[in-house]
């Protein structure tokens, strides 16, 4: 009996939060401002037709399909197959193909389903003129739902977009998910060469090929998943999804492509990116076409907890503001590639002030070292602090480094405060005294500055363990509990997140500190954005976005350095140099290449260091792919023996010992060095495969750098690259 009732509790206590959330749908919901629905009006359209000087774009009345074509060559980007393919396709599917968008909706019973437009059961499509385009509004009969879309003409493509006062609700469902343009690019198996670029941690290209029975697609959120809303995942699924054992991709820019033939688009995500998905899907999943869309998130399917384990899933009871826009800039000729996306990226970001020349333009590249200072280990009560460096060390780390020609060194000291990286207090700066203490710093500080070190202190002010972040500084997810990740390390394993008022405190802290603290390097808070679900208080996702700015802005205003971990597009221009840079993607089965597409981005204007290279320094291909991407090298050091981590934490870092590592970070700092220094302050202008496993890459200033990955040499221009090495040919 008694567990009859929890269930009709739970049952009861969903349909009313549900209830809620459909209800005032248009007014202000948990502290958010959405503008109120309006239908479409304005002047009728009279055209279907407009032109620029580069391009012309098409609209098809009855269908809603559009059509685009680039007055340079002739060639046509249609929002639906021109040839259609669709044997082997259901009813639904070739629906898909033809819709200029499709939607996932929720319904009392907080079931998610997809419909696509179709024209022979919705109302007719209201069309209204603006300006260089349309504004249209398609209804969705299934879901008692009209969704206003609006597309217009630019110079260098279209602008797509849907405004949140556009989505109309005629019943009790609510919109989840909207997909824009889903077809547009897509490609039947591989009828024409080309692939989907996707911004999958480095960068991925998923080829065109014939159809393979894949069980899944490739989806990335943009900016990485908000941890403060805990998905149910066998419930956030469309039906007939299947789960995939799959890696999660890291997505840190807003960006995806398509090429074929000689004809691209860089597809840039300008309003709705922190409410987004980017899907592709590979021929052989579910249909034979290729096709990549971005997926706005309305509401979202997230677990309630009852208490005793039990719960219940609803939908997120306030509507995300998205204000979905995307920019189709195409492409043509040798601009017909990912190295062109990249350059179209780049040079919007310049003209935003959002990237300006960090990195120096002359010189040697610079190398980072992070160096471990402390941490806590098991002890036989409790745990005590395991010393691995002391500043004194470093101090002659420095003279050995610059006496074997090392002059542009970065060391990050890790777990200088008090406790080590596991026993510190998250936020706080005080100094561990067994390390040397604040003096030891102070004078480790000047000497590093008089021998032209950049000294750092790497910390995270964003997560901690539960002994590091009290409760009342603690973020709290969407359901009331607080937010936990559990890593599952040898002594301490849940971890928390700081809230923001904390986050802002510890800055205040940073600003009045004396100078040798106030040179950073951050860990997590350029690359994720945490939603904090804190009754007093709500902070939403768009909010989270705004504060992280604001901090690193004052951040970068009160530190003497700021390096950032991996981060996100918004937040690069707060940072002078960055790490932990993506050198790889999430590697699932149709993704042909890793690409350095992050890298073309960013590369030249700031210093951009690898993932440690101690797991991986013994490969001759990992050194060769800092040159091909142009990063820079990065390690791990500890004056003692990693052995030591055994009963700590930090078990993962196997091979750390200064005397062991100097001599092999050396040679392999100079090999990266002799060809990178070549294009010190340079952009990637084109990457090509010149031959099997050997790259070409041009840089902004004429040269090119020719990477041989190869177990043969090649002639390159004239010029001999052996095998297994790699040059600068000017």
């Amino acid at each position: 009996m008694y567990k009859r009732l929890i269930v009709f509790l739970s049952v009861i206590s969903a349909f009313l939060l549900f209830a809620a959330c459909a209800a005032e749908m248009s007014d202000r919901v948990v502290g958010r401002e959405l503008l109120p629905s309006e239908p479409l009006t304005g002047s009728p359209l009279t055209v279907s037709h407009w032109e620029n000087d580069n391009f012309v774009l098409e609209l098809e009345k009855d269908t809603a399909t559009i059509q685009v074509t680039d007055k340079s060559n002739g060639f046509v980007w249609s929002s639906r197959p021109l040839e259609p393919k669709y044997e082997d396709m259901s009813r639904d599917w070739q629906l898909f193909a033809e819709s200029l968008v499709v939607i996932d909706f929720i319904n009392l019973g907080a079931v998610q389903t997809r419909e696509m437009y179709d024209p022979s059961r919705a109302d007719s499509p209201i069309y209204v003129a603006i300006d260089n385009g349309f504004a249209v509004s398609l209804h969705f009969p299934r879901a008692e739902i009209r969704i206003r879309v609006e597309v217009i003409l630019t110079e260098t493509g279209i602008s797509a977009s849907i405004p949140d006062e556009g989505i109309e609700y005629f019943g009790d469902n609510i919109v989840s998910r909207i997909l824009l343009l889903p077809f547009l690019g897509a490609a039947y198996q591989d009828d024409i060469p080309g692939y989907i670029f996707l911004p999958d941690g480095s960068g991925a290209l998923m080829r065109f090929a014939p159809a393979r029975p894949f069980s899944n697609s490739w989806t990335g959120r943009v900016y990485g998943t908000d941890r403060g809303v805990v998905l149910s995942p066998p419930f956030a699924l469309l039906a007939g999804e299947q789960m995939a054992t799959v890696p999660m991709p890291q997505v840190y820019l807003p960006i995806f492509g398509v090429v074929q033939g000689e004809n691209a688009f860089a597809a840039i995500i300008e309003s709705g990116d922190i409410f987004c998905d980017i899907e592709a899907s590979p021929a052989g999943d579910r249909i034979n076409y290729f096709w990549v869309a971005p997926r706005f998130i309305y509401h979202e399917l997230y677990w309630q907890p009852t208490g005793g384990g039990r719960g219940f899933v609803t939908p997120t009871p306030s509507r995300n503001i998205v204000n979905a826009r995307v920019d189709y800039h195409f492409l043509s000729g040798e601009d017909a590639t990912h190295s062109g996306m990249a350059n179209v990226y780049r040079q919007i970001l310049i003209d935003r002030g959002m990237l300006s020349q960090q990195s120096s333009t002359y010189g040697n590249i610079p190398i980072k070292l992070d160096a471990v200072m402390a941490e806590q280990q098991s002890a036989f009560i409790g745990t005590n602090t395991l010393v691995m460096t002391q500043f004194a060390d470093i101090e002659r780390w420095i003279d050995e480094f610059k006496a074997d020609g090392l002059d542009n060194i970065t060391i990050a000291m890790i777990g200088a405060e008090r406790g080590g990286i596991s026993g510190r207090t998250t936020g706080a700066l005080n100094i561990e005294r067994q390390i040397g203490g604040e003096r030891g710093l102070r004078q480790l500080y000047e000497h590093a500055t008089t021998a032209g070190v950049r000294l750092v202190m790497q910390t995270d002010i964003v997560s901690g363990f539960e002994h590091q972040i009290p409760i009342r500084r603690a973020v709290y997810a969407l359901g009331g509990s607080f937010l936990t990740i559990e890593e599952h390390r040898p002594i301490y394993s849940t971890l928390r997140f700081m809230n923001f008022d904390s986050i802002i405190n510890v800055v205040e802290q940073i600003e009045t500190s004396p100078s040798y603290i106030r040179s950073l390097s951050l860990d997590n808070i350029a690359n994720s954005l945490t939603s904090d679900f804190n009754s007093s208080q709500t902070i939403f996702r768009e909010d989270a976005l705004d504060l992280t700015q604001s901090i690193l802005a004052d951040l970068n205003r009160v530190t003497s350095n700021l390096l950032l971990e991996s981060p996100n597009a918004y937040a690069i221009q707060f940072a002078q140099a960055i790490y932990n840079v993506p050198i790889t993607n999430s590697r699932q089965l149709f993704l042909q290449d890793v690409v350095p597409f992050y890298q073309m981005v960013f590369g030249g204007y700031i210093d951009m260091f690898a993932p440690i290279m101690n797991y991986r320094a013994h490969s001759m291909t990992e050194m060769l792919r800092l040159i091909d991407f142009n990063i820079f090298p990065s390690y791990v050091l500890t004056e003692e023996s990693a052995t030591l981590f055994a009963r700590s934490n930090t078990v993962d870092i196997f091979s750390s010992r200064y005397d062991d590592w100097r001599n092999i970070i050396v040679p392999q700092y100079h090999m990266v060095n002799d060809v990178l220094r070549n294009v010190r302050g340079q952009y990637i202008v084109s990457r090509r495969e010149v031959a099997d496993n050997v790259f070409a890459i041009r840089y902004s200033g004429g040269g090119h750098i020719v990477v041989n990955y190869s177990g043969e040499p090649f002639e390159y221009n004239g010029v001999m690259i052996e095998s297994e090495t790699a040059s600068f040919i000017k």
